[in-house]
């Protein structure tokens, strides 16, 4: 029989476990970036970014791609 004690704290955090032995002799591998990307430029809460860069345009990493379109907004730039 198991006895389950409720506490109202506890020590040094959760741990669950990993379950990483199924992969853990495994070589670390990069995965090619993905050819099509889809960004919202809608992000939450106030007004999306308006984007300066069209459709299917070819950008490089840290590219301006969105200005900020309002209230509460944010310019964008490339992720990848």
């Amino acid at each position: 029989m198991t006895t389950v004690v409720a506490k109202k704290t506890f020590n040094h955090g959760v741990h669950p476990p990993t379950h990483k032995e199924g992969t853990a002799k495994n070589e670390i591998r990069q995965f090619p970036f993905a050819k099509v990307l889809i960004i919202a430029l809608s992000q939450h809460l106030g007004a999306p970014a308006k984007a300066i860069v069209r459709e299917g345009q070819e950008v490089q990493r840290g590219e301006k791609i969105a200005e900020a379109g309002g209230f509460v907004s944010v310019t964008m730039h490339a992720p990848v």
